[in-house]
This record gives structure tokens, C-alpha cells and sequence, in this order.
């Protein structure tokens, strides 16, 4: 389908701020020429004066909760801290998924009418954001992929590790352009394995029972020796700078072979070839021989 839009101002944006006159042609879905008037071959299915009216390029949103659509004028005239923790929170976590489904596509409705063919998102459920976009026609990257994310460093997760233990972080689903998502993994969160005995990183001679995994975040020392008073969410979980040199000090090659050697000598008798105690066999022995005329 070919569409002429002619007897324009045209504000491409391309040179500063002056507009041009002239025309704007499509096909299909594609602009192919923005310019002065000039002649084309091409049959033309939809051919429409502007009338002078000024056409330019879309407007952007860059922050938008689109779905907060149902709150407007909802509790105006508050305190921004009423506002939310009395008002907003509360409605939001009534909301599912399908609910944002369908006030996203609103608020893209809306968006239309003022002139935004794009927006940039950050609300509840993304999922259904993305998808509420593409079935409203609303400008959606057409190669949306998505990915997990690790809350602390901002690259993909690792998996079982990132967002393991307590507040150490969280992991989300975050959506990019193909081609535009992280290729490198979190370097903030590491797992260890720490024997409860001691305390310090295990070795192969911790008792399986006496092994823990706990998952630290990599926080640079010296910035911690440096600002001691200074303390984060994520300082509590700091990877000891000490599990770097030292390992597990009361379950050790030595110590495990010595405990091998008190136990077997605990038990006590003598022992034949097979191995079995044989003490008391003979101890039987005699009584039954003394017995003996």
C-alpha cells in the first residue's frame, strides 16, 4: 500500500529545528521519502493533504507506569509518602496480571492521542507489559528477549547462586532488545563451602554432616578497612578476606588419620585374619578346656 501526505510542514528533527514544506511518502509500513514535492511513478492507494498541519516524529516516554492508569486523581492533595504507603500500595497489590494486561493497553491508547509511539516501562508484571504492547500495535522492539538478572552486579544470574541466602541479593527478569542483553556473569556473589566446626572454608577432610553452603558477596577489603563505620545492606555478607588463605584447621590430613588410628585401638583384642575379634573365642576355650577330665 503506497500513502502520499503532501502540503506539509515537516519537522524531521535531521537540521536543527526549522520545519520544511513538502511530503512524506509510505509503503506499507516503511517512510521512503521526506522532502520537497517532486514527481514519483509510484500509484498512489491513499493520497491526503496535510492542510499546512505540522507532522514530526513521535514523542518518547522515558518513564512510564503505564498501568497506574486506574490511579489518576486517586487520593490527590497527600503527603508523597501517605500517598504511596497508604493509598497506591495498598490498591497495587490487588492488582494480577491480567489487570495490568489490560490498563497497559490504556494507558498506550492514551499515549497515541498525545502523540507517543514509544515508552519505556518499569512496572509490575513485565511480562504482561510486553505483551500488551504487541497486541495493541503500540511500537515494541519486534526481538524482545529476556533475561535473568542478578540484582547486585547488574549481569546475568548464576544459578543457585545469585539470590541464594539471606539478602543476598534477588534475582529478576529483565527484557532487552536481542542483541543488547549482558553476556557476562555476576562476579558479585560466590559460593562456598564452610565447615560448621571451625568456621572457614571445608576441606576434603570435613565430615559431610559438619559442611554448609553459604553464598557471600565480593566486596573490595580495603574499602571495608578503610570506612569501617560505613555499613550497607550487602556488608553483613561480605566474603571474609581470611577464606582467601585459610581453610578448615581442625579436620585435617593429620588429625584425621590419628583419629583412624585411636579408634581402631579403642576397640580393643586381638583380631585374626579375617579381621574378627577373637578374645573372647578363646577366653571360651580354656573355660571349656579346664572342664575337660
Amino acid at each position: 500500500m503506497n500513502t502520499r501526505l503532501y502540503n506539509a510542514r515537516i519537522l524531521t528533527m535531521a537540521d536543527g529545528f526549522e520545519p520544511i514544506w513538502g511530503e512524506i511518502w509510505i509503503q506499507d509500513d516503511k517512510i521512503i521519502y521526506v522532502g520537497e514535492k517532486k514527481p514519483s511513478d509510484l500509484h498512489w492507494d491513499v493520497e491526503r493533504n496535510v492542510c499546512g498541519n505540522l507532522i514530526l516524529p513521535g514523542f518518547k516516554n522515558a518513564h512510564t507506569h503505564s498501568a497506574m492508569t486506574f490511579l489518576r486523581s486517586y487520593a490527590d492533595d497527600l503527603p508523597l509518602q501517605d500517598w504511596l504507603n497508604k493509598q497506591v500500595f495498598p490498591m497495587e497489590a490487588k492488582l494480577t496480571e491480567e489487570d495490568i494486561y489490560h490498563l497497559s493497553k490504556l494507558a498506550y491508547l492514551e499515549y497515541l492521542t498525545s502523540g507517543i509511539t514509544a515508552n519505556f516501562d518499569m512496572y509490575l508484571t513485565p511480562d504482561s507489559i510486553v505483551q500488551s504492547s504487541i497486541d495493541t500495535g503500540f511500537r515494541t522492539s519486534p526481538n524482545v528477549v529476556s533475561a535473568q538478572i542478578c540484582s547486585l552486579s547488574g549481569k546475568l544470574a548464576v544459578a543457585g547462586v545469585c539470590g541464594e541466602g539471606d539478602d543476598a541479593g534477588y534475582v529478576y527478569t529483565e527484557y532487552f532488545t536481542a542483541g543488547t542483553q549482558p553476556t557476562s556473569y555476576c562476579n558479585r556473589h560466590v559460593k562456598v563451602s564452610v565447615c560448621k566446626d571451625s568456621g572457614l572454608p571445608a576441606t576434603e577432610y570435613c565430615p559431610p554432616d559438619s559442611i554448609e553452603e553459604k553464598v557471600y558477596v565480593n566486596i573490595d577489603t580495603a574499602d571495608l578497612d578503610e570506612n569501617p563505620d560505613v555499613v550497607t545492606d550487602d556488608t553483613k555478607y561480605a566474603l571474609p578476606s581470611e577464606f582467601s588463605n585459610l581453610t578448615c584447621d581442625l579436620h585435617t590430613e593429620e588429625k584425621t588419620k590419628g583419629e583412624t588410628l585411636e579408634e581402631g585401638e579403642s576397640q580393643g583384642g586381638k583380631r585374626d585374619n579375617t579381621g574378627s575379634d577373637t578374645s573372647e573365642t578363646e577366653e571360651a576355650t580354656e573355660t571349656e578346656g579346664e572342664k575337660t577330665p
